[in-house]
């Protein structure tokens, strides 16, 4: 959630409320509510290397809250869209935080595998 300041992540959850995810949910708390996810967060890697950690934190709320994202910079302007990419499988958002933070091919999966965890908390 390193992308962009709270105050964007604000406008998302602002003009998407649908948004269900915790992701989503600390969008609109803002800045205490992202500090908060972000804590308990490492918390629950304890023993994930750092950098698995900070791509996990980096690319998970792109692609839990994809749609309402996307949806958001349609309508605000493509300015955004470097900062917050569409990544829509946990595949793509794997990719990413591999290549931001320069992974092994096994910290990728480890990422991956996270991700995948992650949605299936939001499909359940």
């Amino acid at each position: 959630m390193y992308q962009v300041p709270a105050e964007v992540w604000q406008a998302i959850a602002k003009a998407h409320p649908e948004m269900q995810s915790r992701w989503g949910k600390a969008m609109a708390g803002g800045e205490p509510a992202i500090k908060a996810l972000l804590a308990t967060v490492e918390k629950e890697q304890e023993g994930v290397p750092d950098r698995v950690t900070l791509a996990y934190e980096t690319v998970a709320p792109l692609l839990m809250e994809e749609a309402a994202i996307q949806a958001w910079v349609q309508t605000t302007g493509m300015e955004m869209m470097q900062a917050l990419p569409a990544l829509s499988t946990p595949d793509d958002a794997a990719e990413m935080g591999a290549m931001e933070y320069r992974m092994s091919p096994e910290n990728k999966a480890l990422l991956k595998s996270l991700l995948s965890k992650e949605l299936e908390t939001v499909s359940d």
